[in-house]
């Protein structure tokens, strides 16, 4: 699967006329303010005789405009008793805290919480803090994942990745 930023650039750099790639990037989420800060910084971008000021300008635009998105993740697994992920978390460099089962939000720490959906020997629940679509939030991310493979967490036909995605996506109805 793409990351935000692979597609985004891949459109900019498409074929496809420009009213197309509007839509495309309206349709995965962008502003149409968004849209034409991409459109003028790709140009400057292309321009090799363009001021490196303004080239560097241009080659920040698409991380900053990816970072005010937010995601967040919550990871069921089992075989991973809390205690010796909480150590695994820890010499991460990883804040996270054991739990009772909750639906509160944070910014500051992994929580684990229990899932009784899940089979196996000690099932726990990852759940992510509300994390920024930059570098720092996905870095966070691979090392929750590093303390999880870690101990030997593990998954199977009971358990689930979710992932929950805001910070300016447009409103959609079902």
């Amino acid at each position: 699967m793409k990351t935000l930023n692979e597609q985004i650039t891949e459109i900019i750099n498409g074929q496809k006329s420009k009213s197309a790639k509007r839509q495309e990037l309206i349709k995965l989420g962008l502003t149409n303010l968004d849209v034409r800060v991409l459109f003028k910084m790709s140009g400057v971008e292309a321009d090799a005789n363009a001021p490196e000021p303004r080239r560097r300008e241009a080659r920040n635009t698409l991380a900053r405009i990816i970072s005010k998105y937010t995601f967040g993740v919550e990871i069921e697994c089992f075989n991973a008793p809390r205690t010796v992920l909480l150590n695994a978390a820890t010499s991460n460099g990883l804040h996270m805290q054991s739990e009772g089962y909750n639906h509160r939000d944070n910014r500051r720490y992994y929580k684990l919480v229990s899932d009784a959906s899940i089979s196996g020997n000690d099932p726990v629940e990852c759940v992510s803090p509300i994390l920024k679509g930059n570098a720092g939030g996905f870095n966070s991310l691979k090392s929750c994942c590093t303390a999880l493979n870690s101990i030997g967490a593990r998954v199977n036909t009971s358990t689930g990745l979710h992932v929950h995605v805001g910070g300016g996506l447009p409103k959609c109805s079902i």
